[in-house]
């Protein structure tokens, strides 16, 4: 399947295929010292046939962002300050900190105990047993006993950051040195009360109606707007399998994120573009999109070679009408090893706006989050690309709501795998029933079948009618059909029409979120997570709301925040 030749004047590439960082930021400070925070800003790149309306905005904003990323000491909200920024710190939040006492007698190892400006994280410092590493082990009756992973020690002194804790809650330490063979050799002991959640958060209501959750953490973002007098709170969250809140960083407004294997969180910023911190919120690296806020969006993915992906966009004029424009999503990459980001395929390689398009195709929403400083161009919002996935074998996962399709690309980018649903299917439904319309996070299986949430919008009545359901489809290529092997529906009351995901679990159950109905009542929208098995029962389900939420994009399990083991009661 080669690509085609589209006939249009594409009107705005948003950057070119490299870009090099012009400065770095000084360090951030987690306790492991990383290096330095990486900052790649995106420069002046080659604009092919650019609006001359849209050059002054373009050469005025990047070189605002150029000078701010270039000051002196790189300070400022984009950047790490000297001694490492921490995202959303104490100051901007009256969130109470934690507080305790280590029972140290002076006669051996020496113990500390610090808050932070998290209250659900503390530290635990001292002066070391003459051992290499130091671990902490830490228990609550109801929320379970727990061991952090072990720490080195440095110039004869350690500090051991503790997470996973639910807020105003009590909870024993000790203190164990780890000697070379492993044996863990008993230190100062002692307990410490978590402080509250910041204001914003404490009027959040995480409800679990039913089961526990067989993850041991449940990430989610949480965008809940100032509402009557109830102040915001923008940034990222964890809850345990109790549905206790037990994480969070205050963020700013964001939806997509993602966990690398070291348990930095990566993740989109509305206001300035991917962002990479530390679980203790410390800033480890960031890269600038295109014409802030907001020109990167959907997604955040990390590849097991490093690369992290998010989606962006091209503007074309398809029509020969320049109040026409069309929106055409694109795959950026974030080469951190490189210090590089750039584009790497376009939906345009492959797909034609004159012949591939659904009455969403032709939606121009004022405002869109994602279009940036070109919000004000007349554009339709052409495919609405929100999610690309690795797949198994190294393939790419494209899911395209407002075409009703999924793509299949090489690893490379250089070619197309196949087309499921939509116009031009590689693949039919015998099942008229097994279509799915409007859907996000499409992901494939290791047995090759495709996950995917089905939102439903504008689904045909003799087909079910708008439902919303996760969808599990096998792929027959010999015969080029699909069909459904697996669905999770719950009750009509669950019909998300926005957002929303799905993610198979090591288990074999799938965690999903149905994230918003876009009901008008934005005081109690009910967002629902369910964790729903083989066998279409809901193993667990968790309601989440707070005043001024509008949704709930996705739901990520987790097995620890730093490292963090849950150890058998």
């Amino acid at each position: 399947m080669l690509p085609r030749s589209l006939r249009f004047q594409l009107l705005l590439s948003v950057g070119s295929d490299h870009w090099a960082a012009p400065c770095q930021a000084p360090s951030a400070r987690p306790q492991s010292s990383p290096p330095a925070a990486e900052h790649v800003s995106i420069q002046t790149g080659a604009f092919m046939n650019a609006s001359r309306l849209l050059a002054p905005c373009l050469v005025a904003l990047i070189a605002v962002a150029l000078m701010a990323a270039c000051a002196d000491n790189a300070s400022g909200p984009d950047a790490p300050g000297a001694d490492g920024a921490e995202v959303g710190s104490s100051a901007e939040s009256t969130a109470t900190a934690a507080t305790g006492a280590c029972n140290d007698d002076g006669s051996g190892p020496s113990c500390d105990w610090q808050p932070t400006d998290n209250g659900l994280i503390v530290r635990v410092s001292g002066e070391t047993f003459g051992t290499d590493e130091v671990l902490v082990e830490y228990s609550n009756e109801d929320a379970g006993r727990f061991q952090t992973r072990p720490v080195s020690v440095q110039d004869g002194v350690y500090e051991v950051p503790v997470a996973r804790l639910r807020p105003e809650t009590s909870y024993d330490f000790q203190v164990l040195g780890v000697s070379e063979s492993g044996e863990t050799l008993p230190g100062p002991n002692g307990t410490f009360t978590t402080g509250s959640l910041p204001p914003g958060l404490q009027r959040a209501e995480v409800e679990v109606i039913t089961g526990k959750s067989t993850s041991e953490l449940t990430f989610m973002d949480l965008n809940a707007h100032e509402f009557e007098g109830h102040p915001s709170f923008f940034g990222l969250v964890a809850i345990d399998g109790d549905g206790e809140i037990v994480w969070y960083v205050e963020t700013g407004e964001t939806n997509a994120m993602a966990q690398k294997p070291d348990g930095n969180i990566v993740f989109l910023d509305y206001a300035s573009g991917l962002r990479e911190i530390t679980p203790l919120g410390e800033e480890v690296a960031f890269v600038d999109s295109p014409c802030n806020p907001i020109v990167f969006h959907h997604e955040v993915e990390v590849l097991p070679d490093g690369r992290i992906l998010t989606l962006s966009f091209d503007v074309v004029d398809a029509f020969d009408d320049p109040s026409r424009l069309q929106v055409a999503d694109t795959i950026w990459a974030w080469d951190q090893s490189k210090g590089s980001v750039g584009k790497v395929w376009s939906l345009l390689d492959v797909e034609d706006p004159l012949m591939n398009r659904t009455e969403s195709s032709g939606l121009d929403e004022e405002g869109f989050m994602w279009r940036g400083c070109n919000s004000s161009l007349p554009t339709e919002d052409w495919s609405h690309g929100n999610a690309v996935k690795a797949a198994p074998d190294g393939s790419m996962i494209v899911s395209s709501r407002h075409l009703n399709q999924v793509h299949s690309i090489t690893s490379d980018f250089e070619g197309l795998n196949w087309r499921l649903g939509g116009h031009g299917s590689d693949f039919t439904f015998p099942e008229p029933s097994d279509q799915f319309y409007h859907q996000h996070t499409a992901s494939q299986l290791p047995n090759g079948n495709v996950l995917l949430f089905d939102n439903g919008n504008s689904r045909p009545d003799e087909e079910g009618g708008e439902y919303s359901r996760a969808l599990e489809l096998e792929l027959d290529f010999e015969s080029g059909t699909a069909r459904k092997v697996w669905e999770y529906a719950g009750d009509p009351t669950l019909y998300a029409e926005c957002c929303s995901s799905t993610e198979r679990l090591e288990n074999g159950n799938t965690l999903i979120v149905f994230g918003s109905n876009m009901q008008e009542d934005v005081c109690c929208r009910v967002h629902t997570i369910v964790e729903a098995t083989p066998g279409q029962e809901a193993a667990w389900r968790v309601e989440v709301k707070a005043p001024g939420q509008n949704v709930l994009y996705r739901v990520y399990s987790g097995d620890s925040i730093l490292g963090e083991r849950h150890l058998p009661a």
